[in-house]
């Protein structure tokens, strides 16, 4: 049975939302930031980056790729605060 299957290289893997997300990833760079709108775009987002960037060892001190903020809300008046989206940076 074994001998049916075939190792192959260089195939691309295919697009779909993960995509997107990881053009993003890849044109951040440390420090920067982007607001997105919802929980599962945040995570999308951070799976990308970790993905693009893996996690940075500084001795025996282990940085995360990304860091979060909470939701972001403005107030908009008689309506009180409204959502914005939520934060996430590149820090390494």
């Amino acid at each position: 049975m074994i001998e049916y299957y075939e190792i192959e290289k260089g195939i691309p893997i295919s697009g779909g939302r993960s995509a997107a997300w990881m053009q993003i990833a890849s044109k951040m760079e440390v420090g920067d930031s982007i607001v997105v709108r919802t929980y599962q775009e945040e995570q999308a987002l951070i799976s990308a980056l970790k993905l693009k960037y893996g996690k940075c060892v500084d001795g025996k001190v282990t940085k995360a790729t990304v860091k979060c903020a909470v939701a972001r809300s403005i107030d908009t008046g008689p309506n009180g605060l409204q959502p914005v989206g939520r934060r996430v940076w590149r820090i390494a």
